[in-house]
């Protein structure tokens, strides 16, 4: 485990004058986005079909003459709120394609409630289509690995809060047969090489089930195990990095400290990373903290180096 305490930058970026032009055009049917700054383009693509509305960004490298790695992101927002379009998945995303890697950046179906959201009933619950979505997704990457120059075989995935224990979901179940039944492309592997957790929920039957499951907890106890992360490790379990703030009033950092206990036991290569006077919801830069290098030492060790492979 390690402790991150808060940091200041040491020293000033020189700023470069001039003008910066963004592009924009339609492509097709998709969207096409290019940052000539960074040298990246985003694409909006249909990965649940036409007929579904939520959609996923593709962030490419440019330009991209061999294979690179991959990261899915899944937004967070209580499994109810949230787009990939919010402030902190786009920031992770454009540093991550920013380092070389392409990242599929998605939305998923949401928990739809009666009235106002976590205050009333449930009218449509989140599970299990949520985990379909983000299975459907990993599935999406691979299957069209060869459109997008990608390496099928280092696919990470990364969530925050929700989408931290949608990731982590992702990456444990893989073999799971009832999770992989739901979905399209089901006869692709929904295998991923590690998984990054920003403080997510590794056992939504101590926090946040009652969120989006839309089912009795004493009733349906096997679909609350179901949808827990830490019933589904095992030894061959992927790589985890944990990383969570130490003054996060939402979901509480003992989660993650005890998930990290459970990765221990079952011998899974694991990080855990508690960020002194983090709070819930924090980007990977800040004035206080700088979480960068740690998930890209983390995603290198895993899903290769990104420079040898541009």
């Amino acid at each position: 485990m390690r402790i991150l305490k808060r940091t200041y930058l040491l020293y000033f970026f020189i700023f470069i004058t001039g003008v910066i032009s963004f592009v924009s055009c339609i492509a097709k049917s998709h969207n096409v986005e290019q940052n000539i700054q960074f040298n990246y383009e985003v694409t909006t693509v249909s990965y649940l079909g036409v007929k579904r509305k939520e959609k996923m960004d593709v962030y490419q490298p440019l330009p991209s003459h061999k294979l690179k790695p991959t990261v899915l992101l899944i937004h967070g927002g209580g499994w109810a709120t949230g787009s990939k379009n919010s402030k902190r998945e786009k920031a992770i995303a454009v540093a991550l394609v920013e380092q070389g890697y392409a990242v599929f950046s998605i939305d998923y179906h949401l928990t739809k409630f009666d009235g106002e959201i976590f205050k009333s009933k449930i009218k449509k619950p989140g599970w299990p289509q949520n985990i379909y979505d983000c299975k459907s997704a990993v599935r999406y990457i691979r299957k069209n690995a060869s459109i997008y120059n990608i390496d099928p075989n280092a696919i990470g995935v990364l969530g925050c809060s929700a989408g931290g224990h949608l990731a982590l979901l992702t990456a444990l179940t893989s073999k799971n047969k009832v999770l992989n039944s739901g979905g399209l492309y089901k006869d692709i592997s929904s295998d991923v090489s590690c998984v990054v957790s920003f403080y997510g929920i590794p056992d939504i039957r101590t926090w946040g089930g009652g969120s989006f499951m839309g089912i009795n907890r004493e009733e349906y106890a096997g679909q609350w195990a179901l949808a827990s992360p830490v019933t589904h490790l095992t030894a061959k379990s992927p790589p985890v990095l944990l990383v969570h703030g130490d003054s996060d009033k939402t979901v509480n950092v003992s989660l993650s400290i005890d998930f990290a206990k459970e990765l221990e036991k079952k011998k899974v290569t694991h990080e855990l990373v508690i960020v002194e006077g983090g709070e819930h919801s924090f980007n990977l830069n800040t004035s206080k903290y700088d979480l960068g290098p740690v998930l890209f030492k983390f995603f290198e060790g895993h899903i290769g180096s990104v420079n040898k492979g541009l």
